[in-house]
């Protein structure tokens, strides 16, 4: 009597139900569990390649920024450097001119006239 039809229904349905909910639990626990691993792995391959390629950036970018800032300093100061040059040359010039109008001969006259007066 040991034959299929003999035994109650419910209990081998139950039985055969608990034992494949317990397998599939298992097996999709399993497969989650593999895929949360791999998910983390990609994720933190993702942030490291993000970590190196932001290093690249702020480096290159910084290193763009540096250059843009030297330089501007660089034009600036080159800037008032030969504001200042011309400058003096300008007051140089003017100054040289104005001596040598003063040395023309009528004030050259003028001068030893004054000079005359102010000794008598």
């Amino acid at each position: 009597m040991n034959t299929r039809t003999d035994r109650p229904t419910h209990r081998w349905t139950d039985r055969w139900t608990d034992i494949h909910i317990d397998r599939q639990t298992d097996g999709n626990t399993d497969r989650q569990d593999r895929w949360t691993d791999s998910w983390t792995h990609r994720q933190m391959d993702t942030d490291r390649h993000t970590d190196g390629k932001r290093d690249r950036l702020t480096d290159g970018h910084t290193d763009r920024h540096t250059d843009r800032q030297i330089n501007r300093q660089t034009e600036k100061h080159t800037d008032i450097l030969a504001d200042r040059l011309i400058d003096r040359q300008m007051v140089t010039l003017t100054d040289r001119m104005i001596d040598r109008q003063m040395d023309t001969p009528t004030d050259r006259l003028i001068d030893r006239l004054w000079t005359h007066r102010q000794t008598d």
